[in-house]
């Protein structure tokens, strides 16, 4: 992790390609990710699956998706 940011890949459907994104955990606990490039059709209830190369590191339920996740990784 850099900064309490870990840098992964990760997919939301099964036959996806790996997405890169950056992860990072919320006050009240939630992770927050922010993709390198936009995804379609984010919907709560899907599961998110994190990898480091072939090596899955976790997933979660998706709660909900918003249009600019960049700015969850800014400091402030």
């Amino acid at each position: 992790m850099n900064g309490g940011v870990l840098s992964c890949n990760a997919k939301i459907r099964y036959r996806q390609a790996d997405q890169v994104c950056d992860v990072r955990r919320g006050s009240a606990g939630q992770l927050m990710v922010a993709f390198a490039e936009p995804q379609a059709d984010v919907t709560p209830g899907q599961f998110i699956v994190f990898y480091d190369g072939a090596t899955c590191l976790g997933g979660a339920v998706i709660e909900r998706a918003i249009d600019c996740p960049e700015a969850l990784l800014k400091t402030g």
